[in-house]
């Protein structure tokens, strides 16, 4: 940290909301990440007959893209107080392609209100929102690859003089492989959840019974299958780790065993997930699956955060970082926050009243009474 200012607050409190604010990014970005890919799945291979369910998976895309990138910008922020050398040390270093994903934001961003009005759209042929959708895919796709990369540079301090006369070396480090399909593979899982979430959020409102049905059996067949690949795809990322990270991921501290939780919630989640495949009509199972889900999260990000701050060496010492307490900074920001949180409280209010109507329009009730559909 020397020729750095003292961190604004405490360093354990900021290295915990990062970890919070991280969950809450994952969630969103990984639905756009994958998202896309289904879109055009469902309009290339089937056209027309798969345009209902792309329209409900492209509906959701531009909320989840505000909220991934405002949450994933809260995230940068943070670690850029907390680890500023590491941090700007990366970015130099993978300077074009760093820099390259402001480009890559913008046009997937305004991408995906394009692909949602051309689904909208019935004079548009399906094939031209797919191919869009499928373009949009690979830029966020090579926005996600440079997270990773960025992350990766900045726990691989002895290499940076390798990366300096040559960046591209970053792509022959041996765990950047696995830990990008473990990446992607969980961005899956997550949007097979959206999946069963968008269906069981649609079935409030007036819809397809049969189309619901098909999107919730697909998500949680994603879902699965995904997570199954996790597992495979995690064992083969820890053993590509050193000795070092191993001691510290099983040490036995409170990380480590929020780790260890979420290692087994995601084995467990992964027998549920079957379960639930075979009686999707059941939807006690897929709730138990969100819950199994949002602990697997918790504990894979406390897995990464012990990998982040072991790869700093011994010396490192989060907790003896200096600060230097803010309070004017602090206290615009809890009002801000209050605010903010005011506004979304009143939207989503706004929200919730609108499927009442709607639903109380159409003959039918929401919250347990759940219009009857074929699973039920």
């Amino acid at each position: 940290m020397t020729g750095f200012p003292a961190v604004p607050a405490s360093a354990f409190l900021l290295d915990h909301l990062l970890g919070l604010l991280f969950i809450l990014h994952v969630l969103f970005m990984n639905y756009v990440l994958i998202a896309p890919f289904v879109i055009a799945w469902f309009l290339i291979a089937k056209g027309n007959r798969g345009r209902l369910r792309a329209r409900w998976m492209s509906a959701a895309l531009p909320v989840a893209y505000t909220f991934a990138i405002n949450l994933g910008v809260a995230c940068l922020l943070f670690v850029q107080v907390l680890f500023p050398g590491k941090f700007f040390t990366a970015n130099i270093l993978i300077g074009s392609a760093w820099l390259g994903v402001i480009g890559l934001l913008l046009a997937s961003f305004y991408g995906v209100y394009l692909v949602k009005l051309w689904i909208e759209n019935e004079r548009v042929h399906a094939i031209w929102p797919g191919l869009l959708s499928l373009a949009v895919g690979l830029l966020v796709v090579g926005i996600g690859l440079t997270m990773i990369a960025n992350y990766f540079v900045t726990t691989t301090e002895a290499s940076w003089p390798d990366y300096q006369t040559n960046a591209s070396l970053v792509l022959k480090a041996r765990t950047l492989l696995p830990r990008s399909l473990h990446y992607l593979l969980g961005a899956m899982a997550i949007t097979g959840f959206w999946m069963v979430w968008i269906a069981g959020w649609r079935s409030r409102l007036v819809a397809d019974a049969g189309e619901l049905d098909k999107l919730r059996r697909q998500g949680l067949l994603i879902a699965a299958g995904a997570t199954a690949g996790q597992v495979v795809i995690g064992i083969w990322y820890l053993l590509s780790l050193e000795p070092v990270y191993w001691d510290k991921l099983f040490s036995g501290g409170f990380a480590s065993i929020v780790w260890i939780s979420g290692v087994a919630a995601g084995l467990i989640l992964l027998v549920v997930l079957i379960v639930a495949n075979f009686i999707p009509q059941q939807r006690q199972w897929q709730r138990i699956a969100s819950v199994l889900l949002a602990w697997t999260l918790v504990g894979m990000v406390s897995g990464r955060e012990l990998i982040r701050i072991t790869s700093f060496g011994a010396d490192f010492d989060l907790r003896g970082l200096p600060s230097q307490t803010q309070q004017g900074p602090m206290l615009m920001f809890s009002w801000l926050l209050l605010g903010a949180l005011a506004i979304l409280a009143g939207l989503l209010f706004v929200v919730l009243r609108a499927v009442r109507q709607t639903a109380a329009n159409a003959g039918t009730s929401t919250g347990a009474d759940i219009p009857a559909s074929p699973e039920n």
